[in-house]
């Protein structure tokens, strides 16, 4: 980063991540807001909120999601050259169970628009906030189907496993409790054990105690297409998360056909290449920087600037985010998280989850918890 330039930019950033924390405490929104919100609630509202914050946003469309649902934009900032001025852009909902994402990003953004403190209203009024909160309302839209299940791709028919058939065999409520969970199947040859501790987390085994798998875990169905396999091409598409350009991971499951194949990523992606103003980007998101420590690492072959991809954190930000981290990880109970998965795979710990009597789950992501309701 250039230090003098983004020093507010990366501030926003930070009072975004610190946001988050409230809300995962839990303060007056998540009291208001009990429930999660369907697509068109959520646009509603923040068409109100805009409409009613006395000139400080404006709303925007960067596409269309693959099922014809509004991608959202709220360009948040007062004063001119809005467009032109160093900004801070802020993503959620790139998963499709990143719903708590989505009323983060929401709700940073409605108290922004609504802010009178002076240090807020300057910020403002030099530098400009994109929020996005939504990029995947269609995969976000499955949390309200009648049967939950944990899917993070986006809506459009993807052929998973290859077979010339898109979305032939997916999980089944074969309990009918209207959940899709985990099932585990005692199996030698399996990559999983019970934990001595607690009965229901599965952990891989351990091999310098002299461990072996005794289980197999599968999401829960059975073999709809006959081929042997289980719930290998459910609902759900490419996962967006992976059909970016950086890293992109050729021929992998969810990756796509193509870098950028999915309207919703290449909608992202274009937004940003028109607004070179943008000097940092917050994702609320579980894959993320607040539970697993990331340190700065130089890439192993440097390119000179500006062919040098970025490939970690910039050394000058390591230390402000290590000490968000900890203090997320201090409020929040995740200083010790175990690596497996317990056998209810579903809405993860967050207030709103809460109120629905969801337990914890042992695995966290970080700034914003998965979760359905």
């Amino acid at each position: 980063m250039r230090p003098k330039r983004n020093q507010d930019i990366f501030r926003a950033a930070m009072r975004a991540s610190a946001f988050s924390l409230m809300l995962v405490q839990g303060n007056s929104f998540a009291e208001d807001a009990p429930t999660y919100r369907r697509f068109a609630d959520a646009s509603r509202d923040l068409a109100a909120r805009v409409a009613g914050s006395g000139g400080a946003a404006k709303s925007g469309v960067i596409g269309k999601s693959s099922e014809g649902r509004d991608l959202l934009l709220i360009t948040i900032g007062t004063g001119e050259r809005l467009e032109t001025r160093p900004a801070l852009l802020v993503v959620a909902g790139v998963e499709g169970d990143g719903i708590a994402g989505c009323e983060m990003a929401a709700a940073f953004a409605t108290e922004l628009m609504a802010a009178t403190d002076e240090r807020t209203r300057k910020l403002l009024a030099e530098r400009t906030v994109y929020v996005i909160a939504r990029l995947n309302p269609d995969g976000v839209e499955r949390c309200f189907d009648a049967v939950k299940q944990q899917t993070t791709g986006a809506a459009a028919k993807w052929d998973e496993d290859k077979d010339g058939a898109d979305d032939e065999d997916g999980s089944d409520d074969l309990d009918g409790d209207g959940m899709i969970l985990m099932m585990r199947v005692e199996d030698a040859a399996g990559e999983w054990v019970a934990d001595e501790k607690d009965a229901g987390f599965m952990r891989k085994p351990d091999a310098v105690r002299g461990e072996h798998g005794a289980w197999r875990l599968l999401a829960e169905g059975k073999d709809d297409d006959g081929d042997g396999a289980w719930n290998e091409d459910g609902a759900g598409g490419v996962d967006l998360n992976s059909n970016f350009p950086w890293n992109y991971r050729f021929h992998s499951s969810r990756a796509g056909v193509y870098q950028l194949c999915e309207v919703e990523s290449r909608a992202l992606a274009e937004f940003v290449a028109a607004h070179p103003n943008i000097e940092a980007a917050f994702t609320f998101a579980s894959n993320d920087n607040l539970i697993r420590q990331v340190a700065p690492v130089p890439p192993p072959h440097p390119l000179p600037e500006p062919a040098s991809p970025v490939m970690a954190l910039d050394a000058g930000d390591v230390l402000p985010l290590a000490n968000l981290a900890e203090n997320y990880r201090a409020k929040f109970g995740g200083a010790a998280r175990r690596r497996g998965r317990r056998m209810a795979v579903l809405p993860l710990g967050d207030p709103f989850a809460r109120r629905a009597g969801v337990e914890r789950s042992v695995e966290g992501g970080g700034g914003s918890q998965r979760a359905c309701p």
